[in-house]
């Protein structure tokens, strides 16, 4: 899958970091939705992704000699260590989403609840 590319996530995290830091304005999108957390975490991603996309051409034409250059280093170790820090940076995104809207502990407990049915 080409959107899954090495340049694609390290453009689609830069991203995700600089919604989080627009999410004040977005409050009452998340904070209306009777949906569940993890749900609201995901939704108001997807929204700063969406909102952000065109800075994302922007963005991948003003650094793609570095992002050559990285994606080039990372293609020459493997794949794990191609694919684990994309897993881990949006993982953390994720939890820092979900600890600005005050959901953590929401998607905690539903974690629990879904994993002792």
């Amino acid at each position: 899958m080409k959107w899954f590319s090495h340049r694609r996530l390290i453009l689609t995290e830069a991203l995700l970091i600089a919604g989080l830091a627009q999410m004040a304005a977005h409050g009452w999108i998340v904070a209306q939705s009777q949906l569940p957390g993890a749900v609201r975490v995901v939704l108001s991603m997807a929204l700063v992704v969406g909102v952000f996309g065109g800075l994302l051409v922007v963005f991948q034409r003003s650094v793609s000699w570095g992002l050559n250059q990285t994606v080039a280093t990372i293609r020459r170790t493997g794949l794990v260590t191609h694919v684990l820090p994309h897993i881990l940076l949006l993982t953390g995104l994720f939890w820092g989403y979900a600890r600005f809207w005050g959901l953590d502990g929401v998607i905690l407990r539903e974690l629990l609840s879904a994993v002792s049915l």
